[in-house]
């Protein structure tokens, strides 16, 4: 018996029901909950953020400090609005500030990498939109970048790369193990006994924890069989 189309159709809608019911509708006070919560847990944008700001207030002292040695300091508001192209200046002496004050080098304050300047640079556009309200000329900070790539880099000798760091070795990448799984309590914990499950050559790195350097409470000695 051939089915005609109609029943064709009912039939199709009853396996869709049946597979995929339809969701039921959002009420109004779960929209909101959703929309709360949606914005507690996205980050805040870089703008807005607590490292943005302390960079921008210990930029805004640095600014002052720079006025202060010009003789202008009650003006550093106002030599900030001035911070163009046209008064690109500016922009170079204060980099120059940055790189030879004595009281910046004591307190380890001073650019030491090329990359580090993109950051004061970025940070001082920053505070102009701060105080106003206008974003930074584009032409400005390509030119203070270039200034500081072909002056300030190879007098002061800046780091082009980021610094290097050395490779851990394997002696010390197994005594990183031992200690992550017996000692710290911070990490994971799986229902075992640390020290009992601890593999038996960390005992050897036990006896040389003086050598790496770590201090750690003496303990009462134990067996190797009742672990590290």
């Amino acid at each position: 018996m051939e089915l005609d189309k109609a029943r064709i159709e009912q039939y199709q809608l009853q396996l869709r029901e049946d597979e995929t019911p339809e969701p039921e509708p959002w009420r109004p006070q779960e929209l909101e909950d959703s929309w709360a919560r949606g914005n507690a847990r996205r980050p805040l944008p870089p703008n807005h953020s607590a490292n943005h700001k302390v960079g921008l207030y210990r930029l805004q002292q640095r600014w002052r400090g720079f006025c202060d040695k010009m003789g202008r300091g009650v003006e550093w508001k106002a030599l900030l609005k001035t911070l163009t192209f046209d008064n690109k200046g500016l922009g170079e002496s204060f980099i120059r500030y940055l790189m030879r004050d004595s009281d910046l080098r004591r307190n380890g304050c001073t650019i030491n990498s090329e990359n580090s300047i993109r950051v004061y640079t970025r940070t001082l556009g920053g505070l102009y939109k701060k105080y106003t309200a206008r974003s930074w000329d584009d032409k400005l900070r390509e030119h203070l970048l270039q200034f500081a790539k072909v002056l300030i880099t190879p007098r002061w000798k800046l780091r082009r790369e980021p610094k290097a760091k050395p490779t851990m070795g394997p002696d010390f990448f197994i005594y990183h193990i031992h200690f992550l799984w017996v000692y710290d309590t911070s990490q994971f914990h799986i229902g075992l006994d640390r020290r009992r499950y601890c593999p038996p050559y960390c005992y050897v790195h036990r006896l040389s924890k003086a050598r790496a350097g770590i201090r750690q409470t003496p303990k009462p000695r134990q067996n190797l069989e009742d672990g590290c």
